[in-house]
């Protein structure tokens, strides 16, 4: 149909997307139970990782006209490029999704954290403590009517298996703070 031209080419190019993108997620979830065998680490950059996602969803910025900054800060760190993108993925586009007006801001730090932060609409304090629970889509995903509840929950077990942390904090009406601490603890 974008090829005929029968349909809006826009529409169509970002619902493939998204398709793709809930494909991949669930991709990951079967690929999780053997994570061990698909890992490669190797030497990133930390604002690199963060750069190629921003590109991926460089269309979703534009038609939500929300700004982007990524921090001149950088860090190199030993993971798995394919596992840590996945991750930085859900958590950007959440933030987008979640996001109306304002936009994001990507910061590599001196700590070897990643921090995502965001102007949406924030996470209902007493969802917090649920929100890496598998399943779990909280008040916003019932309101926005598009969580799957898979998403942080895939982040949280990626990053654990990674040897990575993760933390968020948010204020309804304000927006969200993520910040992925990349000091390697342990490999599981």
């Amino acid at each position: 149909m974008n090829q005929t031209q029968t349909v809006d080419q826009k529409q169509t190019t970002e619902q493939l997307f998204l398709v793709n993108q809930y494909l991949e997620m669930l991709l990951s979830f079967i690929r999780l139970q053997d994570m061990k065998n698909d890992l490669s680490f190797e030497k990133l950059s930390a604002r690199s990782l963060l750069l190629t996602v921003s590109k991926e969803y460089k269309v979703f910025f534009i038609q939500k006209d929300l700004s982007l900054t990524v921090d001149e800060g950088d860090f190199e760190l030993i993971t798995d490029r394919k596992w840590l993108l996945f991750v930085l993925q859900q958590i950007i586009y959440n933030a987008i999704k979640y996001t109306k007006e304002g936009g994001l801001r990507l910061t590599c730090t001196e700590s070897r954290q990643i921090i995502i932060e965001d102007s949406g609409i924030g996470i209902d304090p007493a969802d917090l403590p649920r929100v890496f629970q598998h399943g779990y889509t909280g008040y916003n995903g019932r309101v926005e009517d598009n969580a799957s509840g898979l998403g942080l929950y895939l982040v949280k077990e990626i990053l654990d298996r990674l040897g990575h942390t993760i933390q968020i904090e948010s204020t309804v009406g304000s927006g969200t703070k993520v910040t992925i601490d990349c000091s390697q603890r342990f490999l599981s």
